[in-house]
């Protein structure tokens, strides 16, 4: 079974036991410069030489809203993890999360998958 940890930022990541993937689990309002922000996380993350190598999934059970403008420079993210064997998934959005992602093509984009670990499953089964 794979294994995830919860991390809340990329020093975070870096001191979290090995693992197969990384799990962030922001709360509340993410607008875009938060997920700017998150992107910027997760290229570090793709950097460094922990066993996840960058197989990363965003929580967004807390999330309560998620700006879509955000979403473009977090796909170039995810496309950079993706170059490094990594990957990025979406767990658990709230019904209103849910409904944004599926109003345009972020989906095709980024994966949303119902729960995290079904998330984690499928970043592990990919690489």
């Amino acid at each position: 079974m794979p294994t995830f940890v919860r991390v809340a930022s990329y020093e975070g990541a870096l001191a979290a036991p090995d693992a197969d993937v990384a799990v962030f689990s922001p709360a509340g309002e993410l607008g875009r410069a938060a997920l700017e922000g998150l992107g910027d996380e997760l290229v570090g993350l793709a950097c460094s030489a922990r066993p996840f190598a960058g197989r990363v999934v965003i929580d967004l059970g807390a999330v309560g809203h998620l700006d879509y403008r955000g979403l473009r420079p977090l796909a170039a993210r995810k496309r950079l993890l993706a170059s490094c064997g990594g990957g990025l998934w979406f767990a658990a959005p709230t019904v209103y999360v849910g409904a944004i992602l599926a109003a345009g093509p972020w989906q095709a984009w980024i994966p949303v998958a119902p729960s995290i670990e079904e998330a984690v499953r499928a970043l592990t089964a990919a690489s």
